[in-house]
């Protein structure tokens, strides 16, 4: 899979083999790569449509539109665990001042992480990203920054999956990853 301009609407898919090539045109806008869905009959990605961004799910043998979260504020929020069972995403709440870490799990989700930034912050100033998921499943680590002149840069963060506890890991780093 592939997505074309001018629109960001359109994506190209084809068979494994070379084959089958098709142009498919969707009601949204990619703000970001598509990703495939576990079950490969839908994708994922950070969009927009006529009522704003988040992150939505489209199916691609009827185009059926899911918006999953409107609250989801940036490019690469969003996660599969690597068994495909889960997905993680991070919503930004701004009324509330907080960045919440959801999984979601068939359609179950629950709140991981809470972590603070300034009430009524711009979603512009908050920067978030590379959500990388524990081969087994029992934590995620990702990256978020607040830039404004009280931080010194991004801070890489982990969470456990059973929403025990969160760790800075570490200050001024970026681009978390795990060993598989």
């Amino acid at each position: 899979m592939t997505w074309g301009q001018p629109q960001n609407s359109q994506i190209y898919l084809l068979q494994r083999d070379g084959t089958g090539f098709a142009q498919k045109q969707l009601p949204l806008k990619f703000l970001e790569t598509p990703q495939f869905a576990p079950d490969n009959e839908s994708v994922l990605f950070y969009g927009a449509d006529r009522s704003g961004t988040g992150l939505f799910r489209v199916k691609l043998n009827n185009d059926q539109v899911q918006e999953i979260s409107a609250q989801v504020a940036g490019a690469g929020s969003f996660a599969w665990s690597r068994d495909g069972t889960r997905l993680a995403y991070i919503e930004m709440d701004s009324r509330k001042g907080e960045m919440r870490l959801i999984t979601d799990h068939h359609g179950t989700r629950a709140v991981i992480a809470r972590l603070p930034f300034a009430q009524g912050s711009a979603l512009s100033n908050l920067s978030l990203a590379n959500l990388s998921w524990a081969p087994d499943g029992k934590f995620i680590v990702f990256e978020m920054e607040a830039s404004d002149a009280t931080t010194s840069g991004p801070a890489i963060y982990m969470a456990f999956t059973d929403g025990s506890q969160v760790i800075q890991v570490a200050e001024s780093a970026r681009m978390p990853a795990i060993s598989a």
